[in-house]
């Protein structure tokens, strides 16, 4: 009888472990599954930079915005914080670094700063100022072709789920005063003053940036 107890006990024993072991296995293979079927877009997207957008927004059939960012101040903004009136004020405000290097100039004359190099992409260049990015957003995820003509198509029908899922921002006052075109800006935490603000009319600054819709 005590063998057939023991016996009894030993084989429940196996059968514990094995679920045990079993359940471990399921989590394992459903966390997979659940993170291979997650969309791409869970990962944030990189900064590509503006000769990337130059790709699809350089001819004049659908408006020359490469050509006419290239013509403003906006394409000028990191070459200005190497001017000796840049260095004079970074040296008032206590700025030690170089302009070009310190990140409180650079939140406002480039694209991205502050973030983590992963999330720039090769072509990037932090010296082509504030780029079609700092306005639209981080273009990896929606620099193709074919994604931006649905966003439009999207956008035209009166939608925007396709623009968040693909992190585009057509552009709006508030994405200029969140960007830069405010008295301070808080970065990873850290609150920067701009030195060089004034008051920001949106209508009559556009006028300076304005390019049409390449999907109209």
């Amino acid at each position: 009888m005590e063998h057939g107890v023991s016996f009894s006990r030993f084989v429940w024993k196996i059968i514990l472990e094995s679920t045990v072991k079993l359940k471990g296995l399921f989590v394992f293979f459903l966390g997979c599954f659940l993170l291979s079927t997650m969309p791409a877009m869970a990962k944030e997207a990189q900064f590509v930079g503006a000769k990337t957008c130059k790709k699809c927004h350089k001819k004049k059939k659908v408006g020359e915005q490469y050509k006419i960012w290239k013509g403003t101040k906006h394409a000028k903004a990191y070459e200005l914080l190497g001017s000796k009136k840049a260095l004079a004020k970074a040296k008032e405000m206590g700025i030690k670094q170089h302009p070009q290097k310190a990140i409180e100039c650079l939140i406002c004359h480039t694209a991205g700063a502050g973030e983590p190099k992963s999330r720039f992409a090769k072509k990037f260049k932090k010296e082509d100022g504030v780029q079609c990015e700092n306005c639209h957003g981080a273009g990896g995820n929606y620099k193709k072709k074919k994604i931006m003509k649905k966003l439009h198509k999207e956008k035209a029908a009166g939608g925007n789920k396709l623009a968040t899922k693909y992190g585009f921002d057509s552009g709006s006052e508030n994405t200029c005063t969140s960007q830069c075109h405010q008295e301070q800006r808080t970065v990873n935490g850290v609150t920067y003053t701009n030195p060089s603000y004034k008051d920001f009319v949106y209508k009559e600054r556009m006028k300076e940036i304005v390019h049409r819709n390449p999907h109209k």
